[in-house]
C-alpha cells in the first residue's frame, strides 16, 4: 500500500514534469496538500519539492544518455526554469555537470 503510493505519486510527477506542483499532484491523487506533504515525507524521508526535483533530475539523467537534445532543452523539458539551477541541482544529485555526464557517454571513434 505505502510503494501504491509512491508509485503513483512518481507516475503522477513523471506524466506532468513541466507544470507539476504539490497543488496538482495533491488534486490528481484526490488529497488535500498537507496530506501529501505528509504521505510523501513518511515513505521518502524528503520533502514534496525534493520528491519532484529528484524523479525530473532522472527523467534529465535519462534524455541525457538517450536524446541529442541540448541541456538547456532537457533542463526546461524536465520542468526547470533557468538552466542554472538545472545544472547545479544535476551535479548535486549525480556528482558532475549534465554536459561531462553526457560526454561521458559518448564513444568516440
Amino acid at each position: 500500500m505505502e510503494n501504491n503510493f509512491k508509485d503513483l505519486a512518481s507516475t503522477i510527477v513523471s506524466e506532468n514534469l513541466a507544470e507539476i506542483n504539490v497543488e496538482t499532484l495533491a488534486r490528481q491523487l484526490n488529497l488535500d496538500p498537507s496530506q501529501v506533504y505528509r504521505k510523501i515525507k513518511k515513505r521518502t524521508d524528503h520533502s514534496i519539492a525534493i520528491f519532484i526535483r529528484n524523479i525530473c533530475l532522472d527523467k534529465a539523467e535519462l534524455l541525457l544518455r538517450k536524446t541529442d537534445l541540448s541541456i538547456k532543452e532537457i533542463g526546461y523539458q524536465v520542468g526547470f526554469n533557468e538552466i542554472s539551477y538545472f545544472t547545479r541541482y544535476f551535479k548535486e544529485a549525480y556528482r558532475i555537470t549534465p554536459s561531462h555526464y553526457r560526454n561521458s557517454f559518448l564513444i568516440t571513434f
